[in-house]
């Protein structure tokens, strides 16, 4: 029972063109994409936007502290990542195998999307953080919310896509 929100990134697609716009350019990875330098989170705001929908939508008669995040692989991270960045929205996330940073995962692909991690994409303004902090849960941790929501973040140790090591710092928290 419940209310679901399903939102599709277009990760799997396997095209440099949006469906919907025509636009020439990559999946987001939940986050959005980049232009004249500066980043842009719009795939996060479109789902905060949906799920604010949902929750003010009196025929949906949705407890709004009782909402919750969850996914797997790609969508892990994305679960997290909401969870870092809007974290009084949810009562709870959880993320299974879930990417905690932008070198945890599709490395080479962050690099041909977003630049080189010594190039500083600012997120939403030129004076925003830095894109490859804001996708970095560690940082997040070390220096955003005093408020997090609770956390479940399962994963194998012998995960070969993602090292272990990019979660040491999470879990000490």
């Amino acid at each position: 029972h419940g209310v679901y929100l399903i939102p599709v990134d277009l990760a799997f697609l396997y095209t440099n063109t949006d469906p919907y716009t025509g636009d020439e350019r990559p999946y987001s990875g939940w986050f959005g994409y980049t232009t004249s330098g500066v980043a842009y989170n719009t795939t996060e705001k479109r789902v905060k936007r949906y799920m604010e929908f949902l929750a003010t939508d009196p025929q949906f008669r949705i407890d709004t502290t009782r909402m919750y995040i969850s996914g797997a692989s790609m969508g892990g991270g994305g679960a997290l990542h909401f969870a870092y960045h809007y974290p009084r929205l949810f009562a709870a996330a959880e993320a299974s195998i879930g990417w905690v940073n932008p070198l945890a995962w599709g490395t080479g692909y962050w690099e041909w999307n977003i630049g080189p991690r010594t190039t500083v994409r600012p997120v939403n303004s030129s004076t925003g953080p830095n894109w490859w902090n804001w996708q970095d849960m560690s940082w997040l941790m070390n220096s955003g919310p005093a408020f997090l929501p609770p956390v479940v973040h399962t994963f194998r140790k012998d995960d070969e896509v993602i090292d272990e090591s990019a979660y040491d710092d999470l879990l000490q928290h």
